[in-house]
């Protein structure tokens, strides 16, 4: 079995985040990047707040901190499982009850995958393809909730091409909150069945 490579774009860090953040994507295949925000990965010192990760990816190239505004720069959508809290629909929000629900030695913060657009005019039909692929594979079949982020050159100024994150907190999400850890998803295992199922959408 081959070792998995790092994905070859710096963009799956979080912006702005110390190096040695405690998460490792990898090239899942199909353009498709993987990865599990965790709180802590041995050997590096950050410990990572979802609160903060999100706070990252949705106000893209800001200066500021997550404790302050969360004005987002970037285009988004969350998406719920048919009986989650309606009042998740707010990214802060879910964020912010992620960590509330969360619990001394907890490991797994989220599910972040990462889709290129390689060709700007095909920005406006794969941002909605990607969000509609995002709610079935995470809210229908696993009842996660998840948050999807689109970059764009545009917004940050960079000579890159756009894409989108998709980001899961990693617990199932119900009418009382968070629940049961998604493992083995939430593990490199993840990657593959997000891309497989990706080129078959």
């Amino acid at each position: 079995m081959s070792k998995r490579q790092p994905f070859k774009s710096h963009w799956t860090a979080a912006i702005g985040a110390p190096s040695g953040a405690p998460m490792v994507m990898t090239d899942a295949g199909g353009d498709v990047g993987w990865g599990v925000l965790r709180r802590t990965l041995a050997g590096r010192d950050h410990t990572a707040d979802l609160r903060e990760f999100m706070w990252t990816k949705l106000c893209h190239g800001r200066v500021g901190h997550w404790m302050g505004d969360w004005h987002a720069t970037a285009a988004h959508s969350v998406m719920l499982p048919a009986d989650a809290p309606s009042d998740l629909l707010d990214a802060k929000r879910l964020a912010e009850r992620y960590e509330a629900e969360a619990f001394v030695g907890i490991k797994d913060l989220a599910c972040v995958a990462k889709f290129d657009i390689h060709k700007s005019d095909r920005i406006l039909v794969e941002w909605p393809r990607i969000q509609a692929f995002a709610r079935v594979e995470f809210c229908e079949k696993r009842d996660m909730a998840v948050v999807a982020v689109l970059h764009v050159p545009a917004r940050s100024g960079v000579r890159r091409d756009a894409h989108v994150h998709l980001v899961a907190p990693a617990r199932e999400l119900g009418p009382d909150g968070f629940g049961a850890f998604l493992r083995p998803f939430a593990s490199d295992a993840g990657g593959p069945e997000i891309a497989k199922a990706w080129s078959a959408w």
